[in-house]
């Protein structure tokens, strides 16, 4: 049986409107960091298992369900000053559309970053020559 988003122990849950199988999902929770499905009813998670089969039991013939081994789920990120975006253009236009990983696009960005400071070093007075600004994701 299921168990709910809220509570791990089993309890009755009726059909959800939208099943995710994902290679990860990410919940911020240091103790359960990651889970493989998700459902969704009347726009709120429903249930999370960390099974990809885990909550077949919440699909009814009326369930979409999107089965994606490759997609990785972050939580919303609400940024109302857009730090995000800057982040990805301060980047130096790092190509992090590309990773699917958290692991993946700190990587991304850490080679930007290499590659950066090796170029710019060479191009800058010895002088004006500051650290990373990327020194945080080390």
């Amino acid at each position: 049986m299921p168990t709910s988003a809220i509570s791990s122990r089993p309890i009755a849950l009726s059909a959800a409107d939208l099943v995710i199988r994902a290679g990860r999902i990410y919940t911020m929770s240091t103790g359960q960091p990651f889970q493989r499905v998700l459902a969704i009813r009347d726009g709120a998670i429903l249930a999370m298992s960390d099974a990809p089969e885990g909550l077949d039991a919440l699909i009814s013939s009326t369930t979409h369900v999107v089965d994606e081994p490759s997609l990785t789920i972050l939580p919303a990120f609400n940024d109302t000053h857009n730090h995000l975006l800057e982040a990805t253009r301060n980047a130096a236009f790092a190509p992090v559309n590309r990773a699917h990983t958290i692991a993946e696009f700190v990587a991304i960005v850490r080679e930007r970053d290499r590659t950066n400071c090796r170029s710019s070093a060479r191009s800058r007075p010895a002088a004006s020559r500051t650290s990373s600004p990327f020194a945080w994701i080390r």
